[in-house]
């Protein structure tokens, strides 16, 4: 039985009389507590040391298939992580609430002839007999729970009600000017993203405007579920064709399409959906993150007429989410779309799974237990015999390599429908005058996109208004009291913040170490991009993405929905802007600061660099005589070099040459493992017992052992770290890994083929 939550890496035997079936939960006592257990496998041979009994059932019979199991497992013994949390990853967070089954049935020629409870049907036919009719299609099984409609939240909402002319003879504060412009590029907004977009420190000036009748502020019943409908692509081009008559004909076998951004990848994905769910199976739908949700779901929408099409992610409440997953369960949603956690829904009727931008680090669990969704869906396809589709102009590294060689099938899309091509023009800042965040040549292409009516995006891989300050008398950096890293100052709130704990402070007067008040922000991230454009263009409407003023689906939603409607110029933004996005209008791109992607010290960063710098040039390229302009101190860099002749095999020949000859992954696997304690000395003693067992461990293997080594950042969360790698080269050797690890588990973690990091 594997343990709910526990972080242990064994099963554990239990006696019982109960009925059981695989995969069903019981609670049962552990550690001197009573916690929720899985039945992993059942009549094993009684151990010769004394069991506990389990107390009882939670679940009348399970949710899990023998090939959830196999799943799981075969997961637990990859990632080398806890079975009892693989398991909870089934199930969708909280107690699953209380629920009836009925039976309905859809043939008017079997003995059920009306809804009843589950129960009474087996009495009736016998369960072997109800099997048989669900898997023919002549009943369908639905829970019945109370269903409480969800209450319509009021939102504050704010919107401009003086004519122009009347605004011209008007006195307004620099603040009240700034509300203005920003209500000039929608019919309304709502009170909270105004204040962010208008960068407001209270409301002083949204009640001055009030008062003059400038403005009026109201109440507004909010959206508690998207209906946003994009019309799809009904027409394939002759390649489209091709590849969907490919892959139709080998079911039986995993996918990758890698096309050029704007190819036409998704219409694939539908009408292989379509195949499948016209006979009678379900289609999950994943997607790195919570923020291409919402244009994607709107164009499955578009495309899917009349179908059961649900959401599955982190930010639904507990209570939607469970239901979501009920229904899945039960084989009543068509089309599943979801980020990483929906590939572990268990979906009774699952016919395909597709895996969009499957090059994404956000499918990268980074958390305990570890896994990369897109390994997963595979091995769940395997195990299911299901075909598993995975999509991407810039693959990862591994997957192109295993394509080349054969699994998964590729096929290639080289073109697009309309013939936009991506054209990428390199800056470099090295030929400027003095410090400038953005260069004469990228301010001119900015303003010829907004005399023509066009739009831009700019790309800035940091939040923030600067990225750290610093005393100029001394050099002290103001740096978090938890974590080994300079606060990010954001000048719209006024306060300093640690981006990995999430620490708080106001900005500092004087100096901690010398008490000198010569303190200046250096560094920019979006905010500060932000704040220049605005000062060069003040009459432009202007927006920006990132995670301080995007904090939720409905917000990314809206986003979206004003850069749709033209009603957003400028468009600043992180790494959220560079994923999966359609936007005609869109026809300049401007990457900032690319050489911070390409310099992060990590061995895949020059990956992870292409793939980003690729795809949010992709965004400026949808229609015809889009523009990306990418500034750069290191234009002869070989990522910026593929970028310029968007060349993605040229990067991957480079990439692929310098992995063989590190022995970096695809040519081994590597085991990134952390060592965690509050003080230090003890930190370092655990790491080097650990490195000298695993050393002793795999003397006679093929195996490298590095480390331990202080990381980059050496303390997160008041926790001094130590990092050992390990590159193997073969799954043969996780057996050892796990065994050496067992003893140290409690204060480290272990991350295997994940995306590296500096951490």
């Amino acid at each position: 039985m594997a343990i709910s939550n526990s972080p242990l890496l064994d099963a554990f035997t239990y006696e019982t009389e109960l009925a059981l079936y695989p995969g069903q939960r019981v609670v049962a006592s552990f550690a001197q507590r009573m916690t929720i257990g899985y039945v992993a496998k059942l009549d094993v041979e009684k151990p010769p040391f004394a069991t506990k009994k389990i107390s009882k059932l939670i679940d009348d019979s399970s949710y899990l298939t023998q090939e959830d199991i196999k799943t799981a497992l075969e997961v637990c013994k990859r990632y080398l992580a806890p079975p009892g949390k693989v398991f909870d990853l089934f199930f969708p967070p909280g107690r699953l609430i209380k629920t009836e089954r009925f039976v309905i049935p859809l043939d008017a020629n079997i003995e059920l002839r009306a809804p009843m409870l589950i129960s009474k049907a087996q009495e009736r036919v016998g369960k072997q007999k109800l099997d048989e009719m669900r898997r023919k299609g002549q009943i369908k099984v639905v829970y019945s729970y109370t269903r409480t409609e969800p209450r319509k939240n009021l939102v504050r909402k704010v919107k401009l009600v003086s004519s122009l002319a009347v605004l011209r003879d008007t006195e307004l504060s620099e603040p009240g000017r700034r509300v203005v412009n920003t209500l000039l590029a929608a019919d309304d907004m709502e009170l909270s993203a105004l204040l962010k977009l208008a960068e407001l420190k209270s409301r002083s000036p949204i009640d001055t405007l009030q008062r003059k009748g400038v403005i009026e502020v109201f109440d507004s019943p909010g959206d508690n579920d998207s209906e946003w409908i994009l019309k799809s692509a009904e027409n394939l081009t002759t390649d489209q064709h091709k590849i969907l008559s490919d892959i139709k004909s080998s079911p039986d076998r995993d996918h990758l399409i890698y096309g050029i951004t704007g190819s036409g990848k998704t219409e694939i994905y539908f009408k292989l959906m379509d195949s499948y769910i016209n006979r009678g199976k379900q289609a999950l739908l994943l997607v790195p993150e919570v923020s291409l949700t919402p244009q994607l779901l709107a164009r499955v929408r578009g495309h899917f007429p009349g179908r059961e099409v649900r959401q599955y992610h982190s930010y639904l409440t507990q209570s939607r989410r469970q239901k979501i997953w009920l229904d899945a369960v039960e084989g009543n949603i068509d089309i599943l779309v979801g980020t990483r956690s929906a590939v572990w829904v268990p979906m009774r009727r699952a016919g395909i799974i597709v895996v969009d931008e499957e090059h994404d680090s956000s499918f990268f669990q980074q958390t305990s237990p570890h896994y990369d969704a897109l390994e997963v869906a595979r091995i769940k396809g395997k195990n299911l015999g299901i075909p598993v589709i995975a999509g991407s102009a810039t693959p990862r590294v591994k997957s192109f390599f295993e394509a080349l060689g054969g699994s998964p099938l590729m096929h290639r899309l080289a073109t697009r429908p309309f013939e936009a091509e991506i054209s990428v023009e390199i800056v470099d800042m090295r030929e400027t005058d003095g410090f400038r965040i953005i260069s004469k040549k990228a301010l001119a292409e900015i303003e010829q996109t907004i005399t023509r009516k066009g739009q831009c995006f700019v790309f800035t891989q940091r939040k923030g208004f600067s990225n750290y300050v610093v005393c100029t008398t001394c050099g002290n950096v103001r740096r978090c009291d938890n974590c080994d890293v300079g606060m990010t100052f954001h000048r719209g709130t006024n306060v300093l913040k640690c981006h990995y704990c999430g620490r708080k402070s106001l900005p500092p007067s004087r100096c901690d170490r010398c008490e000198s008040a010569t303190l200046v922000a250096r560094g920019f991230g979006t905010e500060r991009v932000e704040h220049e454009l605005r000062r060069t263009f003040p009459s432009v409407s202007m927006m920006r993405m990132d995670r301080e003023t995007i904090t939720n689906p409905q917000d990314y939603e809206k986003a979206l929905r004003m850069i749709e409607s033209g009603q957003a110029q400028i468009v600043v933004g992180t790494k959220m802007i560079s994923k999966g996005l359609d936007f005609p209008r869109v026809d300049l791109v401007l990457v900032v600061d690319s050489d911070r992607l390409i310099n992060i010290p990590r061995f895949d960063a020059a990956e992870s660099a292409f793939q980003t710098l690729f795809q949010v040039a992709g965004r400026g390229s949808r229609g015809v005589g889009g523009h990306t302009v990418v500034q750069t101190f290191n234009p002869a860099n070989r990522v910026i070099t593929a970028l310029e002749k968007s060349d993605y095999e040229l990067f991957y020949n480079s990439e692929v040459s310098i992995r063989k000859e590190l022995n970096y992954p695809p040519y081994a696997h590597i085991a990134d493992i952390v060592v965690g304690r509050p003080d230090k000395n003890e930190a370092e003693q655990k790491a080097a017992q650990l490195a000298a067992d695993l050393t002793t461990a795999l003397d006679k293997e093929e195996a490298e052992v590095l480390g331990p080594v202080e990381p980059l950042i050496s303390r997160i969360r008041k926790s001094f770290r130590q990092r050992i790698i390990v590159k193997f080269p073969s799954d043969s050797l996780m057996p050892l890994l796990r065994d050496t690890l067992k003893a140290h588990l409690p204060y480290s973690d272990v991350i295997v083929d994940g995306v590296s990091s500096l951490l």
